[in-house]
This record gives C-alpha cells, sequence and structure tokens, in this order.
C-alpha cells in the first residue's frame, strides 16, 4: 500500500480545506445501520442497452475474491438520490474548439435538462472548479438555487480536475439519501491538482459513489473513464444525455451481503456480480451487469 495515498476519512479534512470549508459536521441521524452488510448497487441492461426491471435476489450471483457469498439483503426501490454536480470552468472550456464558450454553454444546459425532472427528495450540490474546487451551492433540494447561479458562469485558470472529484466524493457521502452519485462535466484536462489519479482511484474505491460523465468530440476523458469503470458509472455519449441519466439513476438495483472473509486488514476485495442464467425465464439472456469493482475492508 502506498503510504502517501489518503484514505477518504482522511482525505475529508483536505477536501474540505480545498473547498475553503471548515471541515464537515456530522449532523444528528437517527438510522439503523448493518455495518457488517456490504451493499452493492447494480444496474443491468439488455444486449440493447435497455434497463431491465422486475428482477429478484435470486437472478443474482455475487463473489467477493473469487469466493460466492450468499446474498441477505436485496432493494428494487426507486429511492431519493443525492447528486452532486462537479462543473469545469477552467480557460481550457472557453477555448476556441468547437467555437469559444461552446463548452461553457453546452454543459449550463445539460445542467437544467438534468435537474428538470427532479423528485422532491432528491438533493443536489454544486461545485464549480478552475484552480480549486468551490462549493456554489450547498445539498439543496430545490433545484432553482443551482439553475439560477449558471448565468454568470465563465471560463478562466487551470484544472485542478482530480481535487474537484476527490472534493465531491467527500462531500456527497454527508448526503442524506443513501444512493449517491456525481456528475462530472468538463473536457477531461488535468493540470493543477494536488491529488493524483492513482490517489483518487484509491479514495473511490472506498465509497460506493457512482461517478458519471459527459463525453464529447475532443476530450482526454481516459482518466474519467478509469474512475466511471471503478463504480459502475457511465459516460454518456448520446443526444439526450440527461435522459439516460436519469433513467441510470431510477434503474438500480442494490445487493447486501456479508463477506465470509471477516479479516480486519485494511486490504483490497474484488466483488463481481453476475446474472444468474439458470433463474431468468427462457427467452431472456445476454444481459450486462454494471457495478462497482471492489472495497477496501476496515482495518485494525
Amino acid at each position: 500500500m502506498n503510504p502517501r495515498a489518503p484514505t477518504l476519512a482522511a482525505g475529508t479534512l483536505f477536501a474540505s480545506l480545498l473547498l475553503g470549508q471548515q471541515p464537515p459536521v456530522q449532523p444528528n441521524k437517527t438510522f439503523t445501520v448493518d455495518v457488517d452488510l456490504v451493499l452493492v448497487t447494480v444496474t443491468v441492461t439488455d444486449n440493447r442497452s435497455r434497463f431491465v426491471q422486475g428482477l429478484t435476489g435470486k437472478n443474482f450471483l455475487i463473489w467477493e475474491d473469487k469466493v460466492e457469498q450468499e446474498i441477505q439483503a436485496f432493494s428494487a426501490e426507486d429511492t431519493p438520490i443525492s447528486l452532486g454536480i462537479i462543473l469545469d470552468r477552467s480557460g481550457s472550456m472557453g477555448g476556441k474548439r468547437p467555437k469559444p464558450g461552446e463548452l461553457i454553454s453546452q454543459n449550463r444546459t445539460w445542467i437544467y435538462s438534468c435537474l428538470k425532472d427532479a423528485l422532491k427528495e432528491d438533493e443536489y450540490f454544486l461545485i464549480e472548479f478552475s484552480d480549486r474546487p468551490e462549493v456554489i451551492v450547498d445539498f439543496t433540494t430545490d433545484t432553482a438555487k443551482i439553475t439560477k447561479s449558471l448565468p454568470f458562469l465563465s471560463a478562466g485558470g487551470s484544472t485542478a480536475l482530480w481535487d474537484s472529484i476527490y472534493a465531491g466524493v467527500a462531500k456527497v457521502r454527508d448526503g442524506v439519501n443513501a444512493r449517491k452519485a456525481l456528475l462530472v462535466l468538463t473536457d477531461g484536462l488535468e493540470n493543477h491538482s494536488r491529488y493524483s489519479l492513482s490517489e483518487l482511484k484509491g479514495a473511490v474505491r472506498e465509497t460506493d459513489v457512482r461517478i458519471y460523465g459527459m463525453d464529447r468530440v475532443e476530450v482526454q476523458f481516459d482518466g474519467l473513464h478509469q474512475l466511471v469503470d471503478i463504480t459502475g458509472g457511465r459516460v454518456f455519449r448520446s443526444a439526450r444525455p440527461c435522459k439516460e441519466l436519469g433513467a441510470d439513476l431510477r434503474n438500480q438495483y442494490v445487493i447486501g451481503y456479508r463477506p465470509t472473509n471477516r479479516a480486519a486488514d485494511g486490504a483490497w476485495r474484488d466483488i463481481q456480480v453476475k446474472i444468474n442464467e439458470a433463474s431468468l425465464p427462457k427467452g431472456i439472456s445476454n444481459l450486462t451487469v454494471r457495478a462497482r469493482k471492489g472495497y477496501t475492508a476496515d482495518s485494525k
């Protein structure tokens, strides 16, 4: 393990400093959590990329480090989400390609579209960044607070992309809803972060926060693609990406299991989720499962 790579718990303080905030204070919450239960958010699509609904726990198989696990909790409810929007306003977003200011304008339009069909229980926050991330709108269920800030958006400065995603992951973990995600709107360039991509990947592996992006022509997306893959998210390329994002967030299953490996060694645990083909009705096959790749076990 790289001794320089910060854990997300330790890095939350650093993320707060990056955002120019005081360290986060945990609100009082009343709920029951089974700390031994590993929860995995799962999305299932068919060979035409359509979401598959109506599955039950018996339709899934799950392994941890190649050892099959017993599914002990399952949910298919359309529950509210906590979604952080990470918006790039660095100088490259206002450049000449495809034409001056077009990337900023496109991102603004996408945010309007993505918030249009929000449920009243959903909560959102907005982080904008160039040289450093800045919380423009804190957690809110009032989407107008976010859209009102967008007309004043302008591009300039360097690009602290990895720092901003790290700050977003740290912040969204404090959301009140169980399902958590980040939407990262950027051209994919990175030139000003304190965190490395490797350190950021180590941080996101410790969470069940899905990362989503929206692709466009002439972007450098390799690093973001890696983060999306680790978390089970997606990069959207269609003409209506917000419709796809909404559908992806609303068509998820949650699987819970108690690991057979109880060692508190702080080691990485691989997770693999598959469809139990034998449990499916005849004529249904070739389903694709998307889920996070694993998690880091607790340490003593």
